[in-house]
């Protein structure tokens, strides 16, 4: 673990961001409990490291589900979750997890650059290579790399990068990875082929959670949810005033066609902000909180 850290602290540095009316910084807050998208060795993880420092108590958990509901049991005080991928759009899942609880703010958020490679254990040839594992995400960004040079070889979605990489290292060889570097160190692996991903500008955007009622204040980021009809949609949207959205992602609410619940990002934004658009008649509002960007 101490070696991850060294590795996922070079190159991170904690900013502040300034907003029309205030300035607002992330106080990276000590000695927390922080759960997150797991096993060791995830850009989750690094994320989590990036909001929490090395002093904090992390908590790798098999899925993005079992993070945020250590968080609302109560055994560890934050949850980090992956939300929206460059190349491969928002992550549904997740999204559908923040949506499905009402007592859950966001209160920060980073991007972090995502290099994906292929990760074999010592001495593996491409022709040894007969299956791929790696998230969703991972297999979708390195299609292209892969189509191309393995393009006999099966892949297997599994619940995280690192989880194809820990995959990899107990395998006869046969197995590779799509998973950062830094998941090659953890692991025993070696770097076969570095950024293999379709975009050189792949990122991922990072929420972190808590429990309780959002911050209200004015801020780099404001979130939202609204549900209602497609049909009413074009008065929301005038309702942002100067507001930019930052990211909107609609979620399906499987009850009526055309009914949906959309996540909503807004920059330079806050409480006052949201009371304004949530008079808005034909939508049902919940507000996430107002947050940095680090």
């Amino acid at each position: 673990m101490k070696k991850l850290i060294t590795i996922i602290l070079l190159g991170l540095t904690l900013v502040s961001c300034t907003t029309s009316r205030e300035k607002c910084e992330w106080t990276r807050l000590t000695g927390e409990s922080v759960s997150y998208l797991g096993p060791e060795g995830t850009y989750t993880g690094q994320a989590a490291m990036l909001f929490f420092g090395d002093d904090a108590s992390y908590h790798a958990e098999k899925t993005v589900s079992d993070a945020v509901t250590l968080m609302i049991d109560g055994k560890c005080n934050f949850a980090v979750i992956p939300q929206e991928n460059t190349v491969g759009g928002p992550v549904t899942a997740y999204i559908d997890e923040l949506l499905s609880h009402d007592d859950i703010s966001v209160i920060c958020e980073t991007e972090l650059v995502i290099d994906q490679a292929l990760l074999v254990k010592k001495g593996t040839k491409l022709s040894d290579i007969t299956l791929i594992c790696s998230h969703e995400q991972g297999l979708l960004q390195g299609k292209l790399w892969l189509e191309e040079n393995l393009p006999l070889a099966q892949t297997r979605v599994v619940s995280s990068t690192a989880e194809g990489a820990r995959l990899a290292s107990i395998s006869d060889g046969s197995v590779a990875a799509v998973a950062s570097a830094a998941a090659a160190d953890v692991y025993g692996l070696e770097v076969y082929a570095p950024r293999i991903q379709e975009s050189d500008a792949n990122k991922t955007r990072f929420y972190a959670l808590s429990m309780g009622e959002g911050r209200k204040e004015r801020a780099d980021r404001m979130l939202f949810s609204a549900k209602g009809n497609i049909s009413d949609f074009p008065k929301l949207i005038k309702a942002f005033g100067l507001a930019k959205p930052a990211a909107i992602t609609a979620r399906p609410l499987k009850t009526t066609l055309g009914e949906y619940i959309w996540l909503i990002e807004l920059k330079d934004s806050g409480y006052d902000e949201f009371l304004k658009i949530s008079k808005v008649e034909g939508f049902e509002f919940k507000y996430y909180g107002s947050f940095p960007l680090i």
